[in-house]
């Protein structure tokens, strides 16, 4: 299982936060160059709570790191390495298996519990001719794991648990035979068995319960001299599991399921007890009508409910309309293959229990002409609850046909993907479609470029966090990122890192300036503001200002990149011209001054809208205001956004109607007289000087205001000083 150290993609992190962002350090590693080809390539890589990187890989001989060689190997095969780096980029220790006289394969690593992890190594066991370098140890020819003779010289599947110091915690030896019709072991020459790995391409995960998922990429058949046999015909009756020598499970498979199903197994986290294995699709839509030329796996992804999601390829020929699900009662899920010579894929969905949730795939607007396409992997954003799924599409059945008219269908929406890499989104727990981020190939107008060689787009690993979508690409030929990025060498192969916001929009892309023969995208991870990625070139790049130095036998990297802005949620830069509200009107009324027009403006010269909070009181019609009763309440204007300007920010007035002014007032010390007024009023205060005097008429308005100081004159006793205002101005009335 992908933990929430969420396993990201890649290397955009210089363009997001230039400020913020650093690359602390950069290691890589090659070795001699192997027939013509780079075999040294980091495969997976985990990371404990403390910041300690494990990496897992192949190397060949005289690789090193830090002037530490691997392995003193003269070895012209593919040898297994794993390696613990420090927070400081320091290589705390390192393990191999390296088997002289055939290559080792690995299949990923994951953290248990952040006290031990969990890789997988499909090896050849040391025996009388062959001897086996394992870990720390160095088993001579004449050694034998096991004391069956059975397994001697043979395959196995080994899951080997480590400590956090790189000590041997566990390690188990998986071993798979076939029986015949009448239940006899299938053997080769001097009754030995020969080639049962699980499988020799293999995909694991593991659930929060520390149990063991293996999904076997292989075709159940065995070769006998001239003749195949299969369970589909009845051949095989039975599957043995043996684990360290000893038989441990018989399986027989319930329905005579076609050699090109893939089988799913669960085992315990000691692998003594297999709890139950699954073929992905059911036995009867997948009969031998189907003509099918490739057929695998390309991930396997366990979320923290144990809910389980597969990418599945099919390349080839079909005459039947669908493959059905396995154990699927529902009769919409299912996988439809159309006719035609080209890949097709799906995404498959399981609970815990593995039941079928949901299946998604693309479908095309006009089901007449043949299409292309391929879902790589998946990763999980438990915070947002989304599923992200990977991939890459052309419209002819290959890169080299002219391009067909139509679009590619999503749950029913068009999407225009032709000739790129793009991811989709989807809600986890239903299926349901939210968005889709596109890697455009600006450069790329038709299947072929102009010097008649195909041109291809490759997104391979990638990570959600935070509203960032991260992903590693690579690319060939004169494909032109935003018009800006072309290869001066048409035969080379470029990389870089692609990021979007969760909506589908590109946000930016770094290049890594490589012009390499073969370039490799490897495992990325997201631990708080650090982000490690890796990859293998054949050719120079630069990461930061760490300069990698290419080769002919690929150059495998790992790098830490650190940025404090990764630990939030990105939040897209509005880059439209700010706009405020100009409100100066003043919202003390009466009833009788009813309707009122209002007078906000906008900046920007867009309309400003008004809503009242109690429509008892006051109601708006467009800009206009009616009063209703006495009261306040209060009166927002607003100014929304659009293409060119923000959205103001609102502002509210209080509305006064009927009652403001003496209301609002304490009632004053002057005794006045007379009152009502015919044009003069006497002011008797106990004081002899008034510093302002405010009158109001009797619905509340102001209508007289003095500030300047006014000194009273002597009155009898009785009465106190006395000023005479005159407001001959006014209105006879009562104020």
């Amino acid at each position: 299982m992908k933990k929430a150290i969420s396993i990201i993609a890649t290397l955009l992190w210089i363009i997001i936060a230039p400020a913020q962002g650093r690359f602390d350090w950069v290691k890589s590693y090659t070795g001699y160059p192997l027939n013509g080809n780079p075999w040294n390539e980091i495969v997976g890589s985990t990371i404990d709570s403390d910041g300690n990187l494990y990496v897992i890989g192949t190397f060949t001989a005289g690789a090193y790191i830090d002037s530490v060689e691997f392995l003193e190997s003269s070895s012209m095969y593919i040898d297994m390495i794993i390696a613990k780096f420090s927070p400081q980029g320091d290589v705390l220790w390192h393990k191999v298996i390296h088997d002289p006289r055939s290559h080792t394969n690995c299949y990923g690593i994951r953290m248990v519990g952040d006290t031990s992890i969990v890789f997988l190594s499909n090896i050849r066991m040391p025996s009388t001719n062959r001897s086996l370098y394992f870990l720390d140890t160095l088993y001579p020819a004449g050694s034998y794991f096991f004391d069956q003779n059975l397994f001697s010289n043979q395959c196995a599947t080994a899951v080997i648990t480590l400590g956090k110091d790189g000590s041997l915690k566990d390690c188990h030896f998986l071993q798979l035979a076939f029986a015949d019709s009448v239940g006899q072991v299938f053997c080769g020459p001097n009754n030995k068995l020969k080639d049962n790995f699980l499988a020799n391409e293999l995909l694991f995960d593991i659930d929060e319960q520390g149990n063991i998922y293996i999904a076997r990429n292989a075709v159940d058949q065995i070769t006998r001299g001239e003749e195949t046999f299969t369970v589909q015909d009845g051949g095989i009756s039975s599957l043995l599991l043996y684990v360290d020598g000893e038989l441990k499970n018989t399986i027989y498979p319930e329905k005579r399921y076609n050699k090109w199903n893939h089988m799913i197994m669960k085992f315990s986290r000691d692998c003594d007890s297999l709890y139950w294995w699954k073929y992905l699709f059911d036995a009867d839509t997948v009969s031998e009508r189907s003509v099918m030329y490739i057929n695998y796996l390309n991930s396997m992804d366990i979320d923290a409910d144990g809910n389980i999601y597969f990418t599945y390829v099919n390349q080839g020929h079909r005459l039947t309309d669908t493959i059905k699900v396995f154990l699927n009662d529902n009769d919409s899920l299912y996988f439809q293959m159309l006719p035609g010579e080209w890949v097709q894929s799906c995404l498959i969905a399981f609970n815990s229990n593995f039941t079928p949730i949901y299946v998604k795939q693309l479908s095309y607007e006009d089901t007449v002409v043949t299409r292309s396409y391929e879902f790589l992997s998946t990763t999980i954003d438990e915070q947002s609850g989304s599923l992200f799924l990977l991939g890459k599409a052309c419209r002819g059945a290959h890169l080299y046909t002219p391009r067909p008219e139509g679009a590619f269908l999503m749950d029913g929406r068009s999407l225009d993907l032709d000739e790129n890499a793009y991811w989709f989104r989807f809600d986890k727990a239903s299926g349901r479609y939210l968005s889709c981020g596109i890697a455009p190939t600006n450069g790329a107008t038709d299947a072929t470029n102009s010097n008649g060689t195909a041109t291809y787009l490759t997104l391979c690993n990638f990570v959600a966090h935070n509203n960032r979508v991260f992903s590693e690409v690579s690319y060939n030929q004169s494909i032109s990122w935003f018009d800006t990025i072309t290869l001066s060498n048409p035969a080379a192969k470029g990389m870089g890192l692609m990021v979007w916001d969760y909506d589908g929009t590109v946000i930016d892309y770094f290049d890594f300036g490589t012009e390499s023969a073969r370039c490799i995208n490897g495992p990325i991870l997201l631990q708080d503001s650090v982000l490690y990625l890796a990859g293998t070139l054949t050719g120079d790049a630069d990461l930061g200002e760490h300069h990698i130095y290419g080769s002919g036998a690929g150059r495998a990297f790992v790098a830490k990149y650190v940025d404090t802005a990764f630990m939030h949620p990105y939040v897209r830069p509005d880059l439209r011209e700010p706009q405020s509200i100009i409100w100066e009107q003043d919202l003390n009324f009466s009833l009788a001054d009813s309707p009122i027009t209002l007078t906000a403006t906008s900046t920007s010269g867009l309309p400003v809208s008004y809503s009242s909070s109690d429509t008892s009181i006051a109601r708006i019609d467009g800009s206009t205001l009616h009063l209703l009763a006495n009261g306040s309440c209060t009166i927002l204007a607003t100014c929304p956004d659009n293409d060119y300007y923000q959205a103001a920010a609102p502002v509210s007035k209080t509305l006064t109607v009927g009652q403001s002014g003496i209301a609002d007032h304490e009632a004053s010390p002057l005794l006045i007289y007379p009152n009502p007024s015919h044009g003069y009023m006497n002011l008797y205060g106990p004081t002899d000087q008034i510093s302002s005097i405010t009158l109001y008429d009797m619905a509340g308005r102001e209508v007289y205001h003095h500030t300047r100081t006014i000194f009273l004159n002597a009155t009898p006793a009785n009465q106190g000083p006395c000023y005479s205002l005159n407001i001959s101005h006014l209105p006879q009335g009562s104020y």
